[in-house]
């Protein structure tokens, strides 16, 4: 029924058990049990192990699923595996004792232990949650080799479409750079230009201005000779007329050249516009770069896994052949020691054998007693050093299977 085979407790220690946990149980239950009684046994157990009052919820259908549920993974998880759904509900006496007996003993050790219970409960989830981490990540790089395999060629078509376009794109930079070197240089050309006719026109309006004054002083004089005057004056007319026709000519010339300077500025405006697109391309094939190391980078990072991975299984099956290696090699020793402790009863029969003879006739030869027992002594230094030898050989194999088994623990946690 059980994996552990526990013998049955006496019912009046367990109903005292049960009793210190406020569950009210006695041995007219344990002798009769009541399917009644048993779910409400069944409830008290779990409200003491998870908290959870189910008792407040028999109305409830989910509910009363999941408390079966709850029941039987709790009976299997302290040992109780083989049970059918109708021996842990409607159990006979037997079979209820023994379920009162595993959730005590279970409960029993659970508080004697409950540190290293914890501890252990802790270790494991971290080694899970760890292991999942570990798979999910391997998961993940997997995946995003497999896009990057996937988006490979259409990458490489991208690339290649992109290279085409910044090479015209550089052609068109360097026509443009070209123009607008020539445009620039006819720019400074017309600056240079406007210059000289601002400086013209200055130089016109002080002549003007001289005239003005030179009228306003004839006005004022006296005119002695007004035929000379006349044609002073009509000189100074058509000069005037002359001035005034080369000032608006400069003007339209200086307007068409504020006109070609504003083009200038457009174009040069598109240039830049240009400029910044090809540092975006640059930055675009800056970042492709930078994504091809990282592909590089997580395809290294892959085939270190991998190679780890083979390390293990050869390291493995390197420690399974020392194991074997030591199991025949503790057998030899075995047999070894069984062949010297053989020899050693055999020699010392002989030794006491000869002791014996040598002691009968120890007044007829001294001389041979003394080498016997020289003979002697050397046995027993070559017995204890046979023991000795034999002894480290032995302690030596113990050593060596003990990390054998770390090690193959070791490698199956890993694994």
């Amino acid at each position: 029924m059980g994996i552990y085979n526990l013998p049955p407790l006496p019912q009046r220690k367990l109903v005292s058990y049960f009793r210190d946990f406020e569950i009210d149980l006695s041995e007219a239950n344990l002798i009769k049990p009541s399917p009644a009684f048993v779910q409400r046994f069944y409830m008290d157990i779990l409200h003491v192990f998870s908290n959870k009052n189910y008792a407040s919820e028999v109305e409830s259908s989910k509910a009363m699923v999941n408390y079966v549920k709850e029941t039987c993974d709790l009976l299997s998880s302290i040992g109780l595996k083989n049970l059918t759904i109708k021996e842990i509900f409607t159990p006979n006496e037997k079979t209820f004792n023994v379920i009162c007996t595993y959730i005590a003993n279970f409960m029993m050790f659970r508080d004697t232990k409950k540190d290293l219970y914890d501890r252990a409960l802790e270790i494991a989830d971290g080694s899970n949650l760890f292991k999942k981490q570990l798979l999910t990540k391997r998961q993940d790089l997997i995946n995003i080799i497999n896009d990057y395999k996937k988006n490979q060629g259409a990458n490489q078509e991208k690339l290649r479409d992109v290279k085409n376009t910044i090479d015209l794109l550089l052609k068109e930079l360097k026509e443009v750079k070209a123009f607008n070197k020539e445009k620039i240089d006819e720019f400074n050309e017309l600056k240079t230009k406007k210059i000289q006719l601002t400086d013209k026109k200055c130089e016109m309006e002080m002549i003007e201005h001289d005239l003005q004054q030179d009228v306003k002083r004839l006005n004022l004089q006296i005119v002695s000779n007004p035929e000379e005057l006349l044609s002073l004056v009509q000189e100074m007319r058509v000069l005037v007329a002359t001035e005034t026709k080369n000032i608006e000519m400069l003007k339209n010339n200086a307007k068409q050249k504020e006109d070609v300077l504003i083009s200038k500025t457009k174009e040069l405006k598109k240039v830049e516009k240009i400029h910044e697109i090809t540092l975006d391309i640059q930055k675009m094939n800056e970042k492709e770069e930078e994504l091809e190391q990282k592909e590089f980078f997580l395809k290294s990072q892959i085939k270190i896994h991998e190679s780890g991975f083979k390390n293990k299984e050869i390291r493995l099956n390197h420690i399974k052949r020392q194991l074997q290696l030591v199991e025949t090699r503790s057998e030899s020793l075995d047999i070894k020691a069984d062949k010297h402790k053989n020899e050693i009863a055999k020699k010392l029969e002989k030794v006491k054998q000869e002791l014996k003879d040598l002691t009968e006739q120890q007044g007829e030869n001294e001389n041979l007693k003394n080498k016997n027992k020289i003979e002697l002594q050397k046995l027993q230094f070559e017995k204890t050093k046979i023991e000795d030898d034999f002894n480290r050989l032995c302690t030596q194999v113990i050593d060596l299977l003990s990390e054998l088994s770390t090690k193959v623990e070791i490698n199956k946690d890993f694994k």
